[in-house]
């Protein structure tokens, strides 16, 4: 018999949230860690390992303590390395030395610390050395004397202020901290067998005043942003004195040659330029090859940020102003073929000759491989859903490469796919692990998501998800939900979104529609461009051409529309409110928005850009085109006594759109005698993370909409006839 669960806001948040499947070099086997939350008790984490010959799973340790879990990158060894906060702000790096077989699940007991470093440390990177050693690198605070600090060692001050001298004052969610971030590294050695931290920790960035790597308060990865190979460091990072309109936001590359990992280096970091240009843009998924010898990366100039090129350029040879020239389009000057499609990651193959890449494609992720040579054709690996991570391993089957990857889709929250590399058909697939061996089953079946392509504002179409419920009746009309992305460089993909799931929606009664409108990602270089200078032009229209389109399927009612959105999607609800769209809704939703867009790069705490409004976010250099979409200005305000009911949710912590355009916009609508709400949570973000605010953030969404869409109604009216028919039956 085969349990089968609701897929209600409850389930959905108490359900295992799995991590991506990490291999061993012999892929062999594989770690994963798992978050479940249960309500009234707590959340519990868990590590994972998984056999990647049959699939089993077992235990081997739980703790919230845990971070930064790594495979030795020894191919003949099973042994995890992880870190482990300690008592008063240190940090212990423990190995487990052998995770052993399924049976054996005390492989934490067998641990040891092989150091503890004097503070706090996160983004841990691992990489073994010609003579049988461990270099490894990690990331912390700085202080004054270039050491790592620890904030639970010194006094506290009895005054909580923050004095700022650059325009790095806040980001994400936090105050930026008076101690720079750092790249601290030192060597693991064998002693009496086991490993030890051989050496005290060593600053990269010692005699600098800079701090990296990049976006180390953001929630992406910060590894990302640096790595560590055999002959040294890379890193990114911005220079926050910077006050130019046109560096604005941009980063720059570093590498650090390092001769000893036990030693401080003695070379400062040395910047590497584009082809010798000074070319403002952000650099991101820095990766050496396995040797060393080469570094490939991402980056995309502020002037066309949806144009995201793989570089590479070799190290070993800065020049003497100090910068590091040759660095090389890969596609244009080493594959010498354009590729249609954007990279968003790529990880070197095992050999350093291949790149595995991931890819936006017509709103999935996908996964391609490409030898680095003259005229080679990516090859695609996966065919669905979306790639989340990927690991090259040694193909146990036929000894040659293949890569693990993990991924979801809108119907199953996580797979795990072992594919091969090679020519023979049978190399392909090796096994996969599908959501059923590893999740509650929800009922969701592929059947309930489908596509749609309508014309756009102009000579393109636009793409849109459509999901329907689980007990769907094609007989039946159902009310609809126009779910609007954030970003706006982003997209609705095939995949299982951790806080806007479609599927919970849908579950509620509706159809959900997620169209990538102009602006959206994965669909190509233009599509993703026809925003610039027109944040409330073809987005907005391609919304009205959405909702004609809709208005032909049979099996949808848009006379009980709903419209709901985040971020750029919350922007858009409130440029909506301002124009006749929105009087086709019955209500929206309209989460961390921005109200008012010629102040947008001074509230947030980053640039916009030079793309998005024609020119820099600065109101005094380029106030027309700031303006020119601007939701507050007083002929659209005047709309809004017409406007939709609207739910406004805007949390304290979020930095990224402050909370003050959330406010403006629900004191608008109660102004305007509007029916309208407003929810806030003190402790949160840009994004709603915590299970019991999750919680009180989709009931207070569902109590809204199935107010105004008539679903409330219905299910009290379904209620009613049940208790009807009981009374007849009692009757009888």
């Amino acid at each position: 018999m085969v349990l089968k669960y609701s897929l209600t806001p409850e389930a959905f948040l108490s359900a295992p949230r799995r991590g991506a499947a990490v291999p061993t070099l012999d892929g062999k086997l594989g770690f994963f860690t798992t978050s479940t939350h249960t309500f009234g008790e707590g959340t519990k984490k868990e590590v994972n390992i998984i056999d990647l010959s049959n699939g089993d799973t077992w235990t081997i340790s739980d703790g919230d303590k845990l971070h930064d879990i790594n495979w030795l990158p020894f191919k003949d060894q099973h042994a995890l390395l992880w870190l482990r906060s300690a008592d008063k702000g240190e940090t212990e790096i423990v190995v487990t030395p052998d995770v052993g077989a399924k049976a054996n699940t005390s492989a934490e007991s067998q641990s040891y610390v092989a150091g503890t470093l004097p503070g706090p440390v996160e983004a841990l990177k691992l990489v073994s050395l010609k003579d049988g050693t461990l270099a490894f690198a990690c990331v912390g605070l700085a202080g004054e004397d270039g050491e790592l600090y620890n904030e639970e060692a010194v006094e506290k001050k009895a005054s909580s202020g923050l004095i700022y001298d650059t325009l790095h004052v806040r980001e994400w969610d936090s105050y930026v901290k008076p101690q720079k971030n750092s790249i601290f590294f030192s060597t693991l050695v064998v002693k009496d067998d086991k490993w030890a931290v051989d050496a005290p920790l060593k600053n990269a960035l010692a005699g600098t005043d800079m701090e990296a790597p990049d976006n180390v308060y953001e929630p992406e990865d910060t590894e990302d942003y640096y790595d560590i190979g055999p002959k040294g460091i890379t890193f990114a990072a911005k220079d926050h004195t910077l006050r130019s309109a046109d560096d604005f936001g941009s980063n720059n590359l570093y590498f650090v040659p390092l001769d000893s990992f036990s030693q401080a280096s003695m070379s400062k970091p040395t910047k590497i330029l584009l082809r010798q240009e000074h070319t403002p843009g952000i650099f991101s998924n820095l990766r050496f090859s396995p040797d060393g010898d080469m570094l490939c990366f991402l980056h995309a100039t502020l002037e066309r940020p949806a144009d995201v090129r793989l570089h590479m350029t070799f190290v070993e040879n800065p020049d003497a102003q100090g910068s590091t020239v040759g660095t090389l389009d890969v596609f244009e000057f080493i594959i010498q073929e354009k590729w249609s499609l954007v990279p968003s990651s790529f990880a070197f193959g095992l050999s350093g000759q291949s790149l595995f890449i991931a890819a936006g494609d017509c709103g999935r992720e996908s996964l391609f491989h490409v030898e680095m040579k003259n005229k080679a054709k990516p090859l695609k690996l996966t065919d669905h859903g979306s790639v989340s991570a990927y690991y090259p391993v040694l193909n146990p089957p036929r000894g040659k490469e293949g890569v693990l990857v993990s991924g979801s889709s809108l119907t199953e929250p996580s797979w795990y796919e072992m594919i091969g590399i090679g020519g023979h058909a049978e190399d392909k697939m090796i096994f996969s692990i599908p959501t059923k061996r590893l999740d509650p089953n929800f009922g969701l079946s592929r059947s309930q998501v489908s596509e749609i392509y309508f014309e756009g504002d102009g000579d393109y179409v636009v793409q849109a998800w459509v999901v329907k419920p689980s007990k769907f009746n094609d007989d039946k009309q159902y009310p609809m939900v126009l779910m609007i992305h954030g970003g706006p460089a982003s997209a609705w993909l095939d995949s299982w979104h951790a806080r806007w799931n479609a599927m919970v929606w849908a579950e509620q009664g509706y159809v959900v529609v997620l169209p990538n409108i102009s602006g959206s990602t994965t669909f190509g270089i233009e599509h993703a461009a026809r925003i610039y200078g027109s944040w409330g032009g073809y987005p907005y229209e391609d919304l009205v051409s959405c909702m004609e389109y809709l208005k032909n399927i049979p099996y949808i009612d848009t006379d009980r529309a709903i419209a709901a959105g985040g971020s750029y999607g919350g922007y858009m609800i409130n440029w909506i409110n301002g124009h006749a769209l929105g009087r086709r809704f019955r209500a929206t939703v309209c989460h961390d928005s921005v109200f008012t867009t010629p102040n947008i790069t001074l509230f947030s705490d980053e640039s916009s850009g030079l793309a998005d409004f024609k020119g820099n976010g600065f109101p005094w250099a380029n106030f027309k085109e700031l303006s020119k979409w601007d939701p507050s200005r007083p002929e659209l305000l005047r709309n809004w006594k017409h406007a939709s009911p609207t739910l406004v949710i805007h949390s304290d912590k979020d930095y990224r759109c402050a909370i003050t355009e959330g406010l403006a916009t629900f004191r608008t609508l109660q102004l305007m005698g509007v029916p309208s709400r407003f929810l806030t949570f003190p402790d949160e973000n840009h994004f709603v993370q915590k299970p019991d605010n999750s919680l009180l953030w989709h009931k207070t969404i569902f109590d809204w909409i199935n107010k105004y869409s008539g679903v409330a109604a219905e299910r009290e009216k379904g209620t009613a006839s049940q208790v009807t028919e009981q009374l007849v039956d009692l009757s009888l």
